[in-house]
């Protein structure tokens, strides 16, 4: 008898412990976009192809699932501690979407807009194309990370980038943004990295970034047409920089930027008169 208490007991722990962590309008929020990616393209079916319903031993759809990494690929349920890896509670929310290296395309998907709890955009490696929406500045209120580089996306950086007052990073590289780096960025009060690289951005390194002197550490933009001197850098503790070939670069450099990992002033006039 004290056995079959016991067994029926851990039993119910298992069980207890096996319960579907995903919240259900998360649930139904992930299967919208879900089978709304997918007709979109072949690259969208194979990014997603992981996301099936039933995932778990009892015959549940989980995906979040009962640690960080998640049980759908490229989706994490983090918690609610801000910053884009969060403190490892699972409480059931999408937190970070991460389809990297998938080739997915067409423009930024709208449907995002259904996680507003997102922390981490992360669409690295694609065929996006098309501007950067505005929606990303006001359907994410708690956004730490956003990565669209190495995409295809054109037309200029948006101002309203800067109404996401929690980002902390702003990676951007190597897509086809034209046009001038805006002020707006320099009032960004977490901001921590902002990587540019490979685009064909002109203008000057705005004045407001001696607003970033207390937060920016890294600053890549190798690879555009910026022109002016670095004067706007000159009291960041920036950690890792690169700002080769932008021809039009020229003037003293700032000790905040010489001694960062990457500098390396070859295509630019940096060190000679503006």
């Amino acid at each position: 008898m004290k056995f079959a208490f016991a067994s029926v007991l851990v039993a119910a722990v298992l069980v207890a412990n096996c319960a579907a962590l995903t919240l259900p309008d998360q649930l139904d929020k992930l299967v919208y976009f879900r089978d709304a990616m997918k007709a979109r393209s072949a690259h969208w079916v194979s990014a997603l192809e992981s996301w099936v319903c039933p995932n778990t031993v009892t015959g549940e759809c989980d995906p979040c699932g009962p640690g960080s990494i998640g049980l759908w690929h490229h989706m994490h349920c983090r918690g609610l501690t801000p910053g884009k890896d969060g403190d490892g509670t699972v409480d059931g929310y999408v937190t970070n979407i991460h389809v990297s290296d998938m080739r997915v395309d067409g423009p930024i998907p709208r449907e995002l807009c259904l996680f507003e709890y997102l922390r981490e955009l992360d669409l690295d490696g694609g065929r996006l194309s098309g501007p950067i929406p505005e929606f990303v500045s006001t359907c994410f209120p708690d956004l730490a990370e956003m990565d669209l580089s190495y995409n295809r996306l054109s037309g200029t950086l948006p101002g309203f980038i800067a109404d996401v007052k929690t980002l902390q990073e702003i990676e951007l590289r190597n897509n086809r943004l034209i046009g001038s780096i805006p002020e707006e960025i320099g009032s960004m009060p977490n901001l921590r990295e902002l990587e540019l690289d490979g685009n064909k951005l002109t203008g000057k390194i705005p004045a407001s970034f001696k607003g970033l002197k207390d937060s920016l550490t890294a600053f890549l933009v190798a690879g555009n047409d910026l022109e002016g001197d670095l004067s706007p850098l000159s009291t960041s503790h920036l950690i890792r920089v690169s700002l080769q070939d932008n021809p039009k670069l020229c003037g003293m450099v700032p000790a905040s930027v010489r001694y960062a990992v990457g500098y390396d002033p070859t295509g630019t006039r940096l060190g000679e008169p503006c």
